[in-house]
């Protein structure tokens, strides 16, 4: 299995050390699973999808990626977002304060 790690992190401008933070990984981990050194295990392989926005198919070579263009804004939104973890009442917290700063909901 072929995974398209570094194909996709060029692709949306992230470098080495800015995609390991993003996977709470060491730059040389990350290296080393593009180079085929080492694997990354399914949860690596599946945040790596939702990072790049891509089916788990095209992690593993099996579909063409169509990624999305993201502005540096855009991931820097996706980067605090994913801060708040897996806490859906946290996530919903976040979600109505965007909402509110966007006058699209009332406290």
């Amino acid at each position: 299995m072929e995974l398209k790690i570094k194909e996709l992190r060029v692709k949306q401008g992230y470098t080495q050390a800015e995609l390991a933070r993003l996977l709470k990984l060491s730059p040389s981990a990350l290296a080393m699973y593009e180079r085929g050194e080492r694997k990354p295990d399914i949860e690596t392989i599946d945040k790596l999808a939702q990072i790049f926005n891509v089916d788990l198919n095209v992690m593993v070579g099996k579909a063409s990626p169509t990624p999305l263009k993201l502005s540096d804004k855009q991931k820097l939104l996706l980067e605090l977002f994913d801060e708040v973890g897996e806490d859906e009442q946290e996530q919903e917290k976040v979600i109505n304060l965007i909402k509110v700063a966007l006058g699209k909901y009332d406290l």
